[in-house]
């Protein structure tokens, strides 16, 4: 009897033991798993506010996206980096100065971060800058919204240089690719459909390059142009028929663009002026332009004329310059 009532005793010992030793286990597990999910909590803060803005792989990608679409454009575009300057329209541009002063942005006064490692609220959040030394393209982030800024002009009188968004659908598009990390898009050369118009048409966008006069009338009430071809040189001369002024200029179909060589305008009776050339144009920037406005320049068209004559006039006030020491 005593044998038995100690045998109960033991087995009675053993299973308490083995309930105890499976609470301590469960207890200890829940324990283990809280501390886990804390200290991994306390490691990792949310991804939203660690998220890196901008990656070495995408600035990589977008500076192939700049040299495909450059060469589509006839233009060639160089990457500022964080440290350089830029020399952009008479106006000195550094990270520090660009921070400082700010920007305006389709008429607002806002603030930029240039180059930030995160996203910062509030403000015009700059990854990438890019210019050919007549533009200047940055690439933003604004409230999370990727975008394409560009300018042509210098500082406004607040000392800020003034942004809209680019309309070039082919370079934002590209910079979507980019960011979302998307195979880059191929891009088409569409200087054919300028050399597909007529002399006199390609003459009336040329201009347009030096004389601001046709964009705001492509139809040229008042105006008459006159023009003459010698294989690739283009000599026009753009006049109301009254009064002085008449610039005379020489530009050269070069390639797939229209590259300025001189110009010279007639300021008085006996005074010539050397008049500031600008930046080549491709030819699909200018077809784009016909594109959009095409009433409006082919009604111009009527209005423009071959003048055989006309590279004789250009080299006559061109020497008039040179012998009163206005060029050189």
């Amino acid at each position: 009897m005593k044998k038995y009532l100690v045998l109960t005793l033991v087995l009675l010992a053993a299973a308490g033991c083995g309930r105890q030793t499976s609470t301590n286990e469960k207890r200890d597990q829940s324990l283990g798993a809280e501390s886990s999910a804390a200290q991994s909590s306390s490691s990792n803060p949310t991804q939203e506010s660690t998220k890196t803005l901008w990656t070495k792989e995408q600035e990589k990608q977008l500076a192939l996206l700049m040299e495909r679409w450059g060469e589509t454009m006839g233009q060639k575009y160089q990457r500022f980096n964080e440290g350089e300057s830029l020399n952009f329209q008479n106006s000195e541009i550094t990270k520090d100065t660009l921070t400082k002063e700010g920007i305006n942005l389709a008429g607002q006064n806002r603030d930029v971060a240039v180059f930030p490692p995160t996203e910062e609220t509030g403000k015009v959040n700059i990854v990438s800058m890019y210019s050919d030394n007549s533009r200047l393209y940055l690439f933003i982030f604004d409230q999370r919204t990727p975008k394409v800024l560009v300018t042509e002009s210098g500082k406004n009188d607040q000392g800020k240089l003034s942004f809209i968004e680019t309309q070039n659908q082919a370079l934002k598009d590209g910079y979507q690719a980019v960011v979302k990390g998307q195979p880059l898009p191929e891009f088409e050369k569409n200087d054919e459909g300028f050399n597909k118009l007529s002399p006199n048409l390609q003459a009336l966008l040329a201009t347009e390059i030096l004389d601001d006069r046709i964009s705001f009338d492509p139809a040229l009430h008042g105006f008459f142009l006159r023009y003459y071809q010698e294989g690739k040189d283009l000599y026009v001369q753009l006049h109301s028929g009254v009064g002085v002024g008449h610039p005379i200029y020489h530009m050269v179909y070069e390639g797939n663009q229209v590259r300025p060589v001189e110009g010279f305008v007639r300021v008085s009776a006996n005074q010539y002026e050397a008049i500031e050339m600008r930046s080549p144009v491709s030819n699909q920037i200018l077809f784009d332009r016909y594109q959009k406005n095409k009433a409006a320049y082919d009604s111009g068209e009527m209005n423009v004329q071959v003048e055989p004559k006309m590279k004789l006039y250009f080299n006559e006030s061109k020497r008039i310059v040179e012998e009163q020491g206005g060029v050189g």
